[in-house]
């Protein structure tokens, strides 16, 4: 199996436990590492035969930037990956982590959650 990997794919959403983040927003950052069958697009040279990066970014951000609001980085990875467990039925395995570069509270600079999940 081969991986496709996307780096801090940057994002703007409304989560967190405190209720200025979820008033204020912030940046968020998601990295993605998916695990896929490329040996049909390795062969073909065919975006068709393998996962388009860019529908991959827009499904992320349509729940990052969906109607909903989460408390905690855990469940925002965990809906991003189900997205796209769904929506890439290529994608047998895949890893999201999303990052809080900017966290409101002193002493922590950033964190950030990894989920995995797979068929």
């Amino acid at each position: 199996m081969e991986r496709i990997r996307l780096n801090k794919l940057e994002f703007y959403g409304y989560h967190g436990v405190f209720s200025e983040e979820r008033k204020l927003g912030q940046k968020l950052l998601v990295s993605l590492d998916l695990q896929v069958d490329l040996s049909k697009a390795c062969k073909s040279d065919r975006i068709e035969d393998t996962v388009d990066y860019t529908r991959i970014y827009e499904t992320a951000k349509s729940v990052i930037q969906g109607s909903g609001s989460f408390n905690l980085l855990e469940h925002l990875a965990w809906q991003i990956a189900g997205s796209l467990l769904q929506g890439f039925e290529n994608v047998k395995c895949l890893e999201v982590t999303v990052c809080k570069p900017s966290v409101p509270y002193p002493g922590i600079g950033s964190c950030e959650v990894t989920v995995r999940r797979e068929r």
